[in-house]
């Protein structure tokens, strides 16, 4: 039997909350067979799937960066219409 040589890739993953990550997809982790019990063609097939999900798993995590980013910059402008409001709220109730 040919010697199998399977390759990882490391992922920087994005923390991110549930409610960040509503429109990203994340992959299911992939089945990764018995090496003491697999066969050739198991493995092989394996192989695939491994790939498979870390380009999916890059997907989405850079969907996640992207989540991240767009909820960082809509809290700013929250963030600034809060103040707007405080602000002008002020000078009303000082007058």
């Amino acid at each position: 039997m040919r010697a199998l040589v399977l390759a990882g890739t490391a992922i920087g993953l994005v923390a991110a909350t549930p409610a960040l990550a509503a429109n990203c997809q994340r992959p299911p982790e992939p089945f990764i067979p018995d090496p003491a019990t697999a066969r050739e063609g198991q493995m092989l097939m394996a192989g695939q799937s491994v790939k498979f999900y870390f380009e999916n798993m890059t997907r989405y995590s850079r969907c996640l960066a992207a989540e991240a980013a767009d909820a960082t910059a809509e809290a700013g402008t929250v963030e600034e219409k809060w103040k707007k409001a405080v602000g002008e709220f002020n000078a009303r109730v000082k007058q």
